[in-house]
């Protein structure tokens, strides 16, 4: 039984030195040069078509928080472009932004080489177009002349919320995103019109 029990203290001493190691080599900072997929879904739009696809990409750095404890705020810009063409209902959609995430990332480093990192945050996010076409009638949902009035044009200023899971493997990054809108972007009668957003995300670490 002692035996035992030396042989499980010696392997739980082995283990909490090499989780302290693997943690202490990753509090370092860190910038990270990363490109997503992007599909975005605006909510209460009738139809519920307006579905765009598109690209990010971004800069994001690193700022250790503690230093013994892999926990980190991760801030940084990025620009994206979503676009949506269905040509059945003759309906063209189009979103550009610019987004300044705010994250806490922890990073779990099993060994030196690898860290699972989960996220959780706000996104403030700048749209700069917004382009919808029906047919032969084009509106910018950003512009009070063609709402009809400052009260009906979309948001410029949005915040919203993030929450994702990254893995970084030595210098090379891949991750999940879910990003959801917390202020409203347009009125759509009745409803608050959001977007919401899923990221599949590549990067390096430098």
């Amino acid at each position: 039984m002692k035996t035992i029990f030396k042989t499980i203290m010696a392997i739980a001493t082995l283990a909490a030195i090499t989780f302290n190691a693997s943690a202490q080599e990753s509090t370092d900072n860190y910038r990270r040069f990363q490109i997503s997929w992007v599909a975005e879904h605006m909510t209460n739009t009738d139809p519920d078509d307006i579905k765009p696809k598109g690209a990010n990409v971004g800069v994001i750095w690193g700022l250790s928080m503690s230093n013994y404890q892999p926990i980190f705020l991760e801030a940084g810009v990025n620009l994206g472009y979503t676009h949506m063409n269905d040509d059945k209902h003759d309906h063209k959609f189009n979103h550009m932004t610019a987004a300044i995430p705010l994250n806490v990332v922890y990073k779990i480093c099993p060994n030196e080489k690898l860290s699972i990192a989960p996220l959780a945050g706000l996104n403030l996010k700048v749209n700069m177009l917004a382009s919808d076409k029906y047919g032969d009638e084009s509106l910018n949902l950003l512009s009070k002349d063609d709402m009809g009035g400052k009260e009906y044009r979309g948001n410029i200023f949005q915040l919203g919320g993030n929450l994702g899971v990254g893995a970084n493997i030595q210098n090379f990054y891949i991750g999940w995103q879910y990003q959801v809108d917390f202020w409203k972007f347009i009125k759509v009668g009745n409803d608050k019109s959001r977007f919401n957003a899923n990221y599949i995300t590549m990067g390096v670490c430098f």
